[in-house]
């Protein structure tokens, strides 16, 4: 990484699979900043997610070293999604209601990079989400919970 030069890059997280979906991103680094905007597609093996589509973007401070940089910064994010409450539903037999979460947290992590432009990234971004929609249905309301989202990302600088 040449802090010197404007570098972008693209990058996928399939992690995400894990917990809130995986991602597609953009990132923007000069000298020691590094800021990126993902799509996220809010999937996860864990969650009841029926589908939709979320937005993040962070703004990290990186420390160089030889073979790539330690990030730490903070970010914000909006998630829509379907949920699926089999056991619920909303009163109407129907077992799906819209979710709309605001998400504000830290992102931590290193970033791997070979000489050739590919790099490899592993962290988190670890936040407070705001559900401001689908709790309503709920018959025990959390509209503030934990948001993860592992990053075992792999992509390639320009």
């Amino acid at each position: 990484m040449n802090p010197d030069k404007l570098t972008i890059g693209i990058n996928a997280n399939p992690a995400g699979l894990l917990l809130f979906g995986p991602s597609v991103s953009v990132d923007f680094s000069k000298g020691n900043f590094n800021s990126e905007v993902s799509i996220i597609v809010p999937f996860g093996l864990a969650g009841s997610s029926a589908g939709g589509v979320g937005f993040l973007a962070t703004l990290n401070y990186l420390w160089h070293s030889r073979i790539g940089a330690f990030y730490l910064g903070g970010g914000i994010g909006y998630i829509w999604e379907k949920d699926y409450h089999y056991y619920l539903g909303d009163g109407s037999g129907n077992p799906y209601w819209d979710s709309h979460m605001n998400t504000f947290g830290l992102n931590v992590g290193y970033r791997f990079v070979t000489a050739s432009g590919m790099y490899y990234r592993i962290g988190a971004f670890a936040a407070v989400a705001i559900d401001w929609a689908s709790r309503e249905h709920s018959s025990n309301p959390r509209p503030v919970s934990f948001y993860i989202k592992p990053a075992l990302t792999i992509g390639y600088s320009f």
